[in-house]
């Protein structure tokens, strides 16, 4: 089975809403790849309330514990994603690889913003734009 890296800054928004969104669409399609996700800068924090409550207007509950990314799940994740091209320069110093993209140099799209410490509505929007952009993401491995 095929798997995706999703990656942020501190794991506790965009790279875990993504992980769900992905990997609620790729079951539904019955698509055989799975998601996990990390962050580049990781505190001892949970998921944003606010990130978990986007989710459940989408029908969507989330369990993960905020993890920092390590060579390992780099190593093991088939493509990985970051939410925005300065996360993936970031990365790209640790390490150079041709799985490694940003979501929107993936999907031809726009950068992830970040919704932290913002309103539920942001993270609404949020959540919006990571499954428009995972569709598209899913579409192309399914190729």
């Amino acid at each position: 089975m095929k798997k995706v890296l999703f990656v942020c800054t501190g794991n506790t928004c965009r790279s875990p809403m993504a992980e769900a969104i992905f990997n609620k669409l790729a079951k539904e399609k019955a698509c055989k790849v799975r998601s996990c996700s990390a962050g580049l800068f990781v505190e001892n924090k949970k998921v944003e309330q606010n990130a978990r409550d986007a989710l459940k207007t989408m029908g969507i509950t989330i369990r993960h514990k905020p993890t920092k990314i390590t060579r390992e799940m780099f190593d093991s994740a088939d493509l990985v994603l970051t939410m925005t091209r300065e996360q993936k320069l970031l990365l790209e110093r640790e390490v150079k690889s041709n799985k490694l993209f940003s979501i929107a140099e993936f999907t031809s799209g726009i950068d992830i913003s970040d919704p932290y410490g913002q309103n539920l509505e942001k993270y609404i929007d949020t959540a919006k734009l990571l499954e428009f952009s995972i569709k598209t993401i899913i579409n192309k491995m399914e190729k």
